[in-house]
This record gives C-alpha cells, structure tokens and sequence, in this order.
C-alpha cells in the first residue's frame, strides 16, 4: 500500500482503533458483538474527515462507524462499509429509501472474511472449513464467526458482482476461495428471501454460480 492509499484509508487527526462507548454499546448489544470480537476486526468511530479522504458522497455525514472489509487471504483491510448513525434517504423507483450502509464512491465490492474464518481457509495447514455460510453484511458474518460458525459476507446480495464496462461481472474475491474443497456452502441472506423477489434473484444466481464452480 503506497503513503497517498493510506492518507485516502484514514485522516490522520483519528486512531484507527477508536471506537466511541456510544457506539461500542451499539456493537455490543444490539448486534451481539464481544469487545474481543470487535477489537480484532478493528472497528473505529468516523469523523468527517475520515469520509472526505476515503471518498465518501458530500451527502454522507458522521459520525458513524467504519466496518473494515477483509477480503480472502488478506491480512489487512482494503477499505471500509460505513454505518452512519444518521443515515441518509433517496428516492429510488418511486420509493423513499434508507442507506443504512454506505460505501465509498468507485469502491471495489469485496467478500468480508472475519479473522477466525481467515485462519481456518488460509492458515498452515490448508484450508480447514467444510461447511462455508454466505451471508450479506459484514457484521452478520462477524457475529456467526464469533458462535464458531465459518462464514464470510457480502455487501450486498448482488455484490458478487461489479460494473465492468456496460457489463456485469463476478467480482476477483470469489476466485479466491477454494470452492470445490467446501462439504457444502449455504447462502443465508436475509429472511425477506422469501418474499423480496430481487433476493431471492439474487440468491438463486449466486447458487448456480457456486454450482457451476465446483461447489
């Protein structure tokens, strides 16, 4: 990582390891997240400046929480999913909406891969996990590692894929994972999978990818 990519990750006023106790009760009790959970991911509490060098939308504002994203086989975060504690509201397909999650603008979407589960694929010894959940959001996948459960999250149920061009393509993270050598993986997204079309779209394209990649 050059000087000017970690002067863009980071303000340099913050520590990268402040969490406000507002927001670490936040963590704590409403998602279920040990203190040891949330230091080893490395959660910290946004400024303003914070957005301004990551390349957030002038719209978004602190303060907020940044949710390191770790990809597959990475020690360290490429960027950040940002929880703002006051989110914004747009107005998409004739419905006012609630970005309760906020990327940075050209942000690559990646597979968020908790440290425990990080371990268990890419340790020593080879890959250790048989059964690999999907989930969406990082946060869910932090909780279920936290309960021993091997599971990694995307950003979003569509964000498997990414803008190449005028197409959509599969994003690189997901050749990174050893597919074939999984005893199974379930794809657990939200519960509105039943009734959301768009998620259980979402959820049946992802399914015939892992299929026809092995797993």
């Amino acid at each position: 990582m050059t000087t000017g990519e970690q002067q863009r990750r980071r303000s340099s006023s913050d520590n990268p390891a402040s969490l406000s106790p507002a927001h670490r009760k936040l963590m704590n009790e409403h998602y279920g997240l040990s203190d040891q959970t949330i230091d080893r991911w490395g959660c910290f509490s946004v400024s303003q400046d914070d957005l301004t060098c990551n390349n957030f939308a002038p719209g978004v504002q602190a303060p907020g929480i940044a949710l390191p994203i770790l990809p597959p086989g990475a020690r360290e975060a490429q960027n950040f999913l940002y929880r703002p504690d006051n989110p914004r509201k747009f107005t998409r397909d004739g419905k006012v909406r609630v970005a309760k999650y906020e990327n940075a603008m050209g942000a690559t979407n990646h597979i968020h891969v908790p440290r425990s589960v990080q371990a268990r694929l890419f340790g020593p010894d080879g890959n250790q996990v048989r059964v690999l959940v999907v989930t969406e959001g990082p946060i869910k996948a932090e909780a279920a590692a936290q309960r021993g459960i091997d599971c990694v999250a995307l950003l979003g149920v569509w964000n498997w894929r990414q803008k190449f061009g005028d197409e959509s393509v599969p994003i690189e993270d997901l050749s990174k994972l050893p597919w074939p050598e999984f005893e199974a993986v379930e794809i657990c997204f939200d519960s509105d999978a039943a009734t959301n079309p768009q998620v259980l779209k979402a959820e049946r394209a992802l399914a015939q990818w892992f299929q026809e990649h092995g797993a």
